[in-house]
C-alpha cells in the first residue's frame, strides 16, 4: 500500500464519474465541477457506479499521478453525506481502501469506560492490544491536544469475523435498551456472545 503525506487533504467526489476519464479529464473535473485548484498539494478521490474502483489523482512536483485500485470483491464504503466534495484527511482516505465505513465509524462512539461498566469486566489496555494484534481494530482520529484521548476503530476483519457487510448492520444499542430488549445480565446469560466479543473468560470470579 502506497503512503501519501499526512498533512495533505484529500477532496472526495461524492458522486460517481464516468470512469473512462484520465488525467486531463478528471483535472478538468477538479477545477470545474469541484471548484478546487487541480495543481494544489491535495489528492483528489473519485469512485465509479459499482463502487469497486477508485481513482486518486495528485500533482507531484513535476506532473500529475493518476493511481487506480480496482476491488477483485466487495465494494468501498463511499461517505454518504450531502455535500458534493467531502473533505478528509489521508488517514481517513486510507481508512475507505482498506474497506471501513468512516461514516459508520463517526455515528456510534463508545468509550472503554462505557464498555466496562456494560460487560462488568475492565476492558484493560491489553485486550485491546489483543484486538489490534486480531487486526479487528485499528487506531483512529486523535487530538493533537496533549492529553487527548485515543480512538480505535473497527476494520474489515470485524465486519467479516461477525457475519457483517456495514457498520450500519449493528444494533442501535440505545433503543434496544429503551425497549428493554438488551440489558447486562441478559447478555452476560449468553457467554459465548461475550467471549466472542472480548476473547477472554468471562464467568464470575
Amino acid at each position: 500500500m502506497f503512503t501519501l503525506g499526512a498533512d495533505l487533504k484529500v477532496y472526495l467526489r461524492r458522486e460517481p464519474i464516468d470512469f473512462r476519464a484520465g488525467i486531463n479529464s478528471l483535472a478538468v473535473l477538479v477545477q470545474e465541477t469541484m471548484a478546487l485548484d487541480p495543481f494544489a498539494p491535495a489528492v483528489f478521490a473519485f469512485c465509479n457506479r459499482r463502487r469497486d474502483r477508485m481513482k486518486l489523482l495528485f500533482f507531484d512536483r513535476s506532473g500529475f499521478v493518476l493511481v487506480l485500485k480496482r476491488l477483485t470483491e466487495d465494494r468501498y464504503r463511499w461517505p454518504r453525506r450531502q455535500e458534493v466534495v467531502v473533505t478528509l484527511t489521508t488517514e481517513q482516505l486510507h481508512w475507505i481502501l482498506d474497506g471501513i465505513d468512516i461514516d459508520a465509524m463517526v455515528r456510534q462512539p463508545i468509550t472503554r469506560a462505557e464498555l466496562s461498566s456494560f460487560f462488568g469486566k475492565e476492558i484493560s489496555r491489553d485486550l485491546i492490544g489483543h484486538l489490534r494484534g486480531a487486526g479487528v481494530i485499528v487506531s483512529g482520529p486523535r487530538s493533537p491536544t496533549r492529553g487527548a484521548a485515543y480512538s480505535y476503530i473497527t476494520t474489515k476483519a470485524f465486519l467479516l469475523e461477525f457475519g457483517l457487510d456495514t457498520l450500519r448492520d449493528l444494533p442501535d444499542f440505545k433503543k434496544l435498551e429503551d425497549a428493554g430488549l438488551l440489558n447486562r445480565a441478559a447478555l452476560l446469560a449468553e457467554p459465548a456472545i461475550v467471549q466472542s466479543l472480548l476473547g477472554e473468560n468471562i464467568e464470575d470470579d
